[in-house]
């Protein structure tokens, strides 16, 4: 009788041992796949963080561009004011007239360059903010995941 408890003991002993041994294999790949779950985390934070300094130096040009374009408006309604003072006062001043359309023609090219280039900066900016929203929709996706191995199978 002693003979037989030890035996079931020892086969549930071994039992026990087989379960913790299949058990501890389930939660090492789990914390495997929680590791490669982090360091995609951390990719995608790198990638983030890239992207807001591109957001960031699209933004100064975008402030720059525009402070351009204020100071050429000013400067061609300036010029303006020259040529309209000019005519009036007299003809023989039509050299200077001549060079002042010259500067203004000049003027308006730049700002239409400086508004084109506006536009460019503009679509950049927009193309960073959704290279983010992607980035963050993905963060959160990840953060969001259940630590299930069939859950984060599929976004391995």
């Amino acid at each position: 009788a002693t003979a037989e408890k030890l035996l079931e003991s020892k086969g549930r002993e071994l039992d026990l041992q087989a379960a913790l041994d299949t058990s501890t294999e389930q939660l090492s790949q789990l914390i495997l796949q929680l590791s490669e779950s982090r360091e995609r985390e951390q990719a995608l934070q790198v990638q983030l963080g890239e992207a807001l300094e591109r957001e960031n130096g699209l933004g100064d040009e975008l402030t720059a561009s525009q402070t351009r374009e204020v100071k050429l408006l000013e400067e061609l309604q300036e010029k303006t004011q020259q040529l309209e003072k000019s005519f009036v006062v007299q003809e023989s001043l039509a050299s200077k007239l001549d060079d002042t359309l010259t500067k203004a023609t000049a003027i308006a090219s730049e700002l239409t360059s400086a508004r084109k280039n506006e536009i460019r900066l503009m679509r950049e900016l927009e193309q960073s903010m959704d290279r983010e929203t992607g980035l963050l929709r993905q963060i959160g996706d990840l953060e969001s995941a259940p630590l299930g191995s069939d859950s984060l199978e599929s976004h391995v």
